[in-house]
């Protein structure tokens, strides 16, 4: 199966104040069904648990082109583009009731051996799926850079809620905590349009994550985001973000 199709009808608690769907759980919408389509190819959670392995997510790129509101219903289409080396992207494309672009989407996964915590080369540890080669988008060529001089900064706590079933901080949390940090009065004046995350070190329940934000010289409706351990400052994932 080389492509996964899976809807979804917006709940109240995936909207913002506006009732819009927020972007978070767009992107929860994106791991409900990159999780259900892995299961169908072989790969799914349960699958690497057996065998010592698990998923994790090393970058996402996303454009947002339209937020619908409460209890419409958005369309998921996901599959893995390609798979060479360590790493296999899958993209994603959402739409709306009448076929309107919602969101596209591109990712990149690594397979680590969970007893090592060392990336895995996909062919030697997975069986084949089925590939479709079509990208949605391309990863910009320029690398997510570090905030310099921060703007703000926002602390969190990672809470047992926060986790996922690798008992690490689920990568949606990541994005949530970087919008988050942003100042009330902006964020509820604009909409996020896209979004780049480069994830380096996994958060685990106790940690705690400072979430810091800078400007980007493009007229104010960008910025860099960081996201580090409150303690000894290890780097958690950069964020860059751009709003309409």
């Amino acid at each position: 199966m080389e492509l996964f199709s899976q809807d979804y009808r917006i709940r109240i608690d995936e909207a913002d104040c506006t009732g819009r769907v927020t972007p978070v759980a767009l992107l929860n919408f994106l791991q409900d069904s990159a999780y259900l389509h892995a299961a169908d190819i072989g790969v799914s959670v349960n699958d690497l648990h057996r065998r010592n392995q698990a998923w994790v997510l090393s970058r996402y790129y996303a454009r947002f082109f339209h937020y619908p509101q409460i209890r419409r219903r958005v369309r998921v289409k996901t599959w893995p583009s390609s798979r060479e080396g360590r790493f296999t992207t899958r993209d994603f494309e959402i739409t709306d009731e009448n076929g309107g672009p919602v969101a596209a989407v591109t990712s990149s996964w690594a397979l680590l051996d969970t007893r090592s915590r060392r990336p895995l080369l996909l062919d030697e540890a997975l069986p084949d799926y089925p590939l479709r080669p079509v990208r949605l988008l391309e990863f910009p060529a320029d690398k997510v850079l570090a905030v310099e001089a921060a703007a703000g900064e926002v602390p969190f706590r990672v809470r047992l809620s926060d986790l996922d079933v690798n008992q690490h901080v689920n990568h949606t949390v990541y994005i949530e905590w970087a919008l988050e940090s942003l100042p009330a009065d902006f964020a509820g004046a604009h909409r996020l349009a896209e979004l780049e995350i480069a994830y380096r070190a996994e958060a685990l329940r106790g940690d705690t994550v400072c979430a810091r934000y800078q400007p980007l010289n493009t007229g104010g409706k960008a910025f860099l985001h960081q996201l580090v351990n409150g303690v000894d400052g290890r780097e958690f994932a950069r964020l860059r973000t751009r709003w309409a």
